[in-house]
Parts: C-alpha cells; structure tokens; sequence
C-alpha cells in the first residue's frame, strides 16, 4: 500500500533554513515599516503639548472696533501650511483667551478647545458663519489662500468674551492638532463689553490691537523702521542732529533680501549716506506624506515572512494507513498461534 509524503517534507534541510531566514528577515522589515510610520504622529502629538511662539503676526486691516466691525486678516508672505488639503491639512481663524498656547489646544468643527475662557473661531464678515477647516492649496503647497474678511460677532463669542487680551489669527492642523507650530497671530485689547444673555450673538463690545506678539526665530522676512534725534542746547550755542534708519523689506521666489539705509545730517555739516543689503538664506519647502503605503508594505511583509516560516518547518508525515480488515486478520492469526 502507497503511503502519502507532503511535497514539502521532501526539502533539504539547508532549504528549510533559507525559508526561515527569509522569513525572519521580511517581519523584522515589516516592524521597522510600522515604528516608521507610526513615529511622526507620536512626534506631533508630543509637540502640541509644547509652548512655542506664532511663525509671524497677521495684519489687521483696521486698529480698533467692535463685534460687528468687517476687517481684513492677512497672513506673512509665504505663510503656509505643511501639506494640501488632499492629504488632511486644514487651517482656521481662530479668537482665543491670551491665557491659552494655541499650540497645545485642539481644533474641531465645533472650535478650539482645552484651554480657559474664550476659545472660538472667528466668523465671515458676510454670511457670519464659523470661519474654519478651510482647505490650504496645493500650489503653492500649503498656501493660506481664498481668505475672507472676518468679524467676531458669533453666539460662543457673545457668550464667553470678557474685557481683556485675546490672541487671533490663522493656524494649521492635521487631525485637529496643531501642524508642527504653523500659527500666525496678533494681539487684541477688549473692553466695554455688554453680554446680552437672551441672545449672546448680539452682546456688544469693543477692542483694539494690542503689541505684536513674540514669534518664533525662523520667521523669515523682517520689516521695521526707526528715527531718533537727540539735541543739546546751552546759554550760547545750540547742537542738533537726527539720524534715520529705514528698512524696506522685498521678497523674491526662494529668499529674503532685508536693504537698510543710514542717514545722518547735522547742522552745519555734511550728510552721510550708508547703505547696507542683507539676504536671507532661502527655506526649503517641506512637504506632507501619508503612511498609508508604509502600513500596506507592513501587511504584505508580515503575511509573507509567515508562509516562509512555515515553509522552513519540518513537518511530520503520517504513517501509512490500513484498512479494517487488514487489522481483523492480523488479530485472528495471532488468536490461532496461542
């Protein structure tokens, strides 16, 4: 009688050994794949519990007003987010108390949260809805582009604001946390505020902007200007000169070039003239990534590198089978010989 062996019982033992190894080498790839992939949300997540300063101050188009005031928020040039809206990136204009890191806050549909006080977004100036989760552009990647004018007027505003400082301005997330520290804002002043408790959207207040917060060192273009004059005077003669700085600020595709100019007139004498140019190194652009591919990579790996293992496992081969009848002879014959 013909006994069954499994083909793969026929292999040599130095062919079990390569599937093994093959097989170990494809998990071992496999978990790298996933600790890569898995490595920058646990960065992020670390990061937003971090303080840190804005990227640079937005512009408000207007010094002061109140909760119906319509104004215009504008972001620095080059402001952007780290990836498109294709691949999750999302940015908001948000209001908040000056209590809160807007850092370590968390930005849903419904506004920011996890910190004290005022947290909201701010509003459009037209149809006064909610202005937030806004998709940042492909081109250039990650740009604050097709903004709006603002107001503050809105039913969490009404309800929550108080007289006191609030920070506003645009910031990026990805899966409602902040995007590596991309927020650019500004400081506001709010005071006479009248809360009506019936209809919170229509309390009144006003405000005004305060002094442009610290920002972060990587800001990259600087605009500022500067005068300053001193004198002396005496019973019999009379000293006087100014000096003036000016610095104006153009920005080119890929770097920032700072030219400021001294000019220094005294009575009497001549004027100097001095200028200076500085140009900023440029910053390479980062890009956004999903791990989706990584993750697929992993599965296939893990899968794979199993079958290996059980390629390169001995296996045990039953032993030939009898049929019944082969058994009942055997044992009538052994009877026999008794």
């Amino acid at each position: 009688m013909n006994s069954f062996t499994h083909p793969v019982a026929t292999r040599s033992p130095r062919m079990r050994r390569r599937w093994r190894a093959v097989g170990i080498a494809s998990i071992t790839m496999a978990v790298t794949l996933v600790g890569i992939s898995v490595s920058p949300l646990v960065g992020r997540s670390s990061h937003a519990g971090a303080a840190s300063n804005p990227l640079g101050a937005v512009t408000l188009s207007v010094s002061s007003g109140n909760q119906d005031t319509v104004f215009s928020m504008i972001p620095p040039v080059g402001a952007a987010c780290t990836g498109a809206g294709t691949i999750g990136y999302r940015f908001h204009a948000y209001i908040v108390d000056a209590a809160n890191d807007p850092a370590t806050l968390s930005y849903t549909t419904s506004g920011p949260s996890g910190g004290t006080g005022l947290q909201a977004f701010l509003v459009s100036g037209l149809g006064g809805s909610a202005w937030s989760n806004k998709n940042p552009a492909a081109s250039p990647l990650g740009g604050l582009t097709d903004l709006v004018d603002l107001k503050m007027a809105s039913l969490k505003i009404g309800t929550d604001i108080a007289n006191g400082s609030y920070k506003i301005g645009y910031i990026c997330t990805q899966n409602s946390t902040i995007d590596t520290g991309k927020y650019w804002e500004a400081r506001i002043t709010v005071t006479n505020v009248a809360k009506n408790s019936v209809t919170p959207a229509s309390s009144t207040f006003s405000w005004t902007v305060a002094a442009t917060p610290p920002t972060s060192s990587s800001s990259r273009s600087t605009s500022s200007s500067s005068s300053s004059t001193s004198s002396t005077s005496s019973s019999s003669s009379t000293t006087s000169s100014t000096t003036t700085t000016v610095r104006p600020t153009t920005t080119v595709a890929g770097s920032s070039t700072t030219a400021s100019t001294t000019t220094v007139a005294q009575a009497g004498g001549p004027t100097t003239t001095s200028p200076t140019a500085v140009t900023l190194p440029a910053r390479i652009p980062q890009t956004g990534s999903s791990t989706t591919p990584l993750l697929l990579l992993a599965i296939v790996l893990l899968v794979f590198g199993r079958m290996a293992l059980l390629l390169g496992r001995p296996l045990r081969v039953a032993p030939a089978s009898t049929d019944e009848s082969s058994i009942n002879v055997r044992t009538i014959l052994k009877k026999g010989t008794r």
